[in-house]
């Protein structure tokens, strides 16, 4: 709801207006492909990845001159304070003729300083850009976008926000040419997670690779232990801070291709897997890193024996961040009394991007989570929530591999594993107008709150709705 947080849904530019007199045209919203002659721009918006998603552009598919500018400004802030703030957007430059594109700070009375600069060709994928600042003045973003070969190569962006707290520039490529670099002296904070007993499997990658846990690698493929600044200077997807402390000189786990054997045409993996452990210890929770156009595949699975069950798996082109996994390894079906945790990562020779892991720990007990969420996973007793009285029929909590098959999902979204559960009202023999009722336990009066789920809506006579 900050005015200069935007996604540009509903045509509107939020708190940023285009600059009159001093830039040479426009940037414009727009849903689809940017252009329909050249299609350098991209078919979907970043925010819901729809072609009827928003975002905006700069048209350079009309008549242009080299060097001509549109400048998207800002509402003017106030100072940031001594933590600082951090500006991230997502950006797609894609095609032959791409230009430049360039994020500037304007300190009231000032001319603007470039703290971002991106040209050229980058791929046809909405990558995220970071950039920190510190002002102890009144100031405004200002976000350029340069014509500088020809016609073909429209820039788009979308998802802008300010938020609290400085942010390492990201990529690294992006510093300006004129030796301008956005560093902060010292790092005074950090993400931090719930206090909980330290276990043998907890491992933060400071020290070592942690003694339960042991590296399955592959000729091809392999987990490393490795610091931020060795990674990016090997590939620019990869993170420059660890996730423990959030520094460049903290080390975390690194899926690594082996560049100097021809990859097989095939998927490869490589897991990190824990000694035998006892049936008590059913929370497995971490942190991982999976940004790229085509980054690979990262899963996590519960071994007992001979015998494989997969319980948690994402893929790639997430942002340029660290994000929180929370994996219920208690079985619906069944609990041996020892087992071996994999967390594994997989790569093919088309893949290009990072996958990492940090702070691992596995605790007792299922998974904690707020009283207000509910993936309907642990139990039957779906969280507190009711079945409404008035409904014709009832949701059922059902079990993804018990479904009927074409129809109904057959993974859930928690894990996008067939051993998940979620909530289902089905339609199959129901009355028109039949509704099924699912009601949230009581809440607390609010001056606001706001309603996140998931959802799978299929029919195919267009005969169901879901309110």
């Amino acid at each position: 709801n900050e005015p200069n947080n935007c996604d540009f849904e509903g045509d509107t530019f939020c708190g940023w207006e285009n600059v009159i007199h001093t830039d040479r045209f426009d940037w414009e919203i727009t849903n689809g492909p940017s252009s329909q002659t050249t299609l350098s721009g991209p078919l979907s918006d970043h925010t819901i990845g729809e072609y009827d998603g928003s975002y905006a552009f700069i048209d350079t598919n009309k008549q242009r001159k080299i060097n001509d500018t549109a400048v998207l400004i800002s509402h003017s802030m106030t100072d940031t304070g001594s933590n600082g703030k951090c500006f991230e957007f997502f950006y797609h430059m894609f095609g032959d003729g791409i230009g430049t594109l360039t994020v500037y700070l304007q300190k009231e009375g000032f001319q603007p300083i470039a703290m971002w600069t991106l040209s050229g060709h980058q791929d046809d994928f909405w990558f995220q850009g970071k950039v920190g600042f510190i002002v102890n003045s009144d100031h405004s973003i200002l976000i350029e976008g340069k014509i500088t070969d020809n016609d073909e190569g429209d820039i788009a962006i979308d998802d802008l926000s300010i938020t609290n707290g400085y942010c390492p520039i990201y990529p690294m490529f992006a510093i300006p040419a004129d030796g301008l670099t956005t560093s902060k002296p010292v790092v005074t904070t950090g993400i931090t997670t719930s206090p909980h007993p330290i276990s043998a499997y907890d491992c933060n990658f400071e020290n070592d690779t942690c003694p339960s846990w042991t590296i399955i690698s592959k000729p091809e493929l392999s987990w490393i232990r490795i610091q931020g600044p060795v990674a990016s200077q090997q590939d620019e997807h990869n993170p420059l801070f660890d996730h423990t402390e959030y520094l460049s000189n903290g080390h975390y786990l690194l899926l690594q291709p082996n560049k100097s054997i021809p990859f097989p045409n095939m998927n490869i993996s490589s897991q990190f897997r824990s000694t035998t452990m006892n049936n008590n210890r059913q929370c497995l929770e971490f942190w991982y890193f999976i940004y790229g156009p085509h980054a690979g595949t990262l899963s996590v699975e519960k071994l007992s024996g001979s015998f494989s069950q997969l319980r948690w798996t994402t893929t790639g082109g997430k942002g340029y961040e660290w994000y929180h996994a929370q994996v219920n390894l208690q079985s619906p079906t069944s609990n041996p009394t020892q087992f071996n945790v994999a967390i594994e990562g997989t790569w093919s020779a088309e893949n290009r991007g990072a996958i990492a892991i940090d702070d691992i720990t596995l605790l007792d007990g299922t998974c904690q989570t707020s009283s207000n969420q509910c993936d309907f996973d642990l139990d039957d007793t779906i969280c507190g929530f009711q079945y409404g009285s008035t409904g014709q029929f009832n949701w059922v909590r059902g079990l993804a591999s018990d479904v009927q098959q074409g129809v109904n999902p057959n993974v859930d979204h928690t894990t996008q594993t067939d051993t998940g559960y979620y909530m289902l009202a089905e339609g199959k023999n129901r009355n028109a107008y039949d509704r099924a009722l699912l009601l949230t336990p009581v809440q607390d009066r609010t001056a606001g709150a706001c309603l996140h789920f998931w959802y799978f809506l299929y029919s195919s006579a267009k005969k169901m709705q879901l309110k």
